[in-house]
């Protein structure tokens, strides 16, 4: 993997050359067959590798194999630090919108990078020079921790952000694994290589340096708190992550029907709720106090709602024109409704069906109720999948490997097929969409049909045992 890594991505994509320009990897490449191929295949061969690491961990043991996973995930992360960007450049307008807040004293929900023409590292920002920053008040203060350190350097500033993205995912691997340790021990090791070792999180996290695995990290440990029987802190983590970015919400009720699920006398239960809410409502106000300014405050992550990138409303639309984008948005947002009152019901029962209903909450929201979706989105059910077993765990590996092939649509085939025209991006937002998720939707198929033959099963072992009953 290091290799790959070495030779594909750091000797092509060399962050010290390109860091001061505006471009992407169809760019760089050319848009050419070679550099779709260069790129699609050794992505998909990082995923072959990360299998046979899975499986080596099932059969590992002593005290090192942890340190073994661990140590190589922070080489593959370090590597990558240097890496630069090449299916986004969010990681650029984190350093214009903590240059507003660090050197310019400015909101930067409000004051977007084109406010300070002058300063030539605003203009990395690229498309989004126009734009507020769109994430919560945490993830604003998060962005900026590198900016401050590095000064006025642009470069010191994009390696420090991805260094410390590359540093929370090795920390939720670790939470991963810690988790899984409470719940199952003998799946330890395999979900921490499948964090810690994740193309998808790796190239995501540190090459193009999203701040998702900041609120994923997050979670994570308010999950483990919560399975450890630290129920309050679990809450405050959980929720504390909604505010660096808005993508955890559905998590929160989640976590908290399962606390207040625990066996317990219910003035306990109360008690603990009414904490919670005072613990979430003080976050809020100490988060927000900085940046408050009405509700207009929320207009900017409002706006993402507008775009419609590879959503299920999106992709209904375009394969049956007659239904509008709207009409089709809400149809997702309904069928997401059972779905999520499924994963309700999962969080009153053992803690492993809570991590599960944490997964379907997390792809179910993405897959059918959201209005806007980047790739990059994957890596929330995909650092809660390894919690889980079975299908879940294997529709979170696909979702992975489908989300990370699926930037080769917009980055390459989108140019070729339109020639330099925006015609055929309906298109091509809709395929993507497919590529994305129904693979992963399928991959839950073979455990609907096993839990149907065990259902069959069941009633006819139950019959013959109580024709040999005495009874009988």
């Amino acid at each position: 993997m290091e290799a790959v890594y070495l030779t594909f991505f750091l000797a092509r994509f060399p962050l010290i050359r390109y860091y001061r320009t505006d471009t992407d990897l169809g760019g760089i490449g050319g848009h050419s067959v070679v550099a779709f191929i260069a790129f699609a295949a050794p992505l998909a061969t990082l995923f072959g590798l990360l299998l046979v690491g899975w499986r080596l961990t099932r059969d590992a043991g002593g005290k090192s194999a942890p340190y073994i996973i661990l140590g190589f995930g922070a080489l593959f992360a370090f590597t990558l630090c240097f890496v630069y960007p090449v299916t986004a450049i969010d990681v650029f307008t984190y350093v214009a919108q903590g240059r507003i807040l660090i050197h310019y004293h400015q909101n930067p929900i409000f004051v977007p990078p084109s406010a300070h023409p002058h300063d030539a590292a605003m203009y990395l920002a690229g498309g989004w020079m126009s734009y507020g920053a769109p994430y919560g008040p945490l993830g604003i203060l998060v962005d900026a921790l590198p900016v401050l350190t590095a000064g006025g350097s642009v470069l010191g500033s994009l390696v420090l952000l991805k260094m410390m993205f590359g540093a929370m995912l090795l920390g939720a691997a670790v939470g991963v694994w810690l988790v899984l340790r409470a719940l199952a021990p003998h799946a330890a090791l395999s979900g921490f290589v499948l964090v810690a070792w994740s193309p998808l999180a790796l190239f995501e996290s540190v090459v193009n340096g999203h701040n998702d695995i900041a609120m994923m990290l997050l979670v994570v440990f308010g999950l483990l708190a919560l399975v450890r029987g630290r129920l309050l802190t679990g809450l405050v983590l959980v929720f504390a992550s909604c505010l660096i970015k808005y993508g955890s919400f559905p998590l929160v009720p989640l976590a908290l029907v399962f606390a207040l699920s625990r066996p317990a006398p219910w003035l306990w239960r109360l008690r603990l709720g009414l904490e919670a809410m005072g613990c979430w409502t003080a976050i809020t106000i100490t988060a927000f106090a900085p940046f408050w300014r009405g509700w207009s405050t929320f207009s900017r992550p409002l706006a993402e709602g507008g775009f419609h990138l590879q959503t299920f409303g999106s992709a209904l639309s375009f394969f049956i024109p007659s239904v509008p984008l709207g009409s089709a948005t809400t149809l997702g947002q309904i069928l997401f409704v059972p779905l999520y009152v499924y994963c309700l019901v999962l969080a009153t029962r053992r803690p492993r069906d809570f991590v599960t209903g944490l997964f379907l909450g997390s792809f179910g929201s993405l897959a059918l109720a959201a209005a806007n979706v980047k790739i990059w989105y994957a890596v929330w059910p995909a650092t809660l999948a390894p919690l889980s077993r079975g299908a879940v765990r294997l529709a979170g590996f696909v979702l992975s490997v489908t989300a990370t092939l699926s930037a080769v649509l917009y980055d390459f085939v989108f140019l070729w097929v339109g020639n330099g025209s925006l015609a055929p991006f309906p298109m091509i937002n809709a395929w993507a969409y497919v590529v994305a998720f129904v693979p992963a939707a399928l991959a839950f198929l073979p455990a609907i049909g096993m839990k149907r033959r065990q259902a069959a099963v069941q009633p006819k072992r139950e019959s013959a045992a109580d024709s040999r009953s005495p009874a009988a």
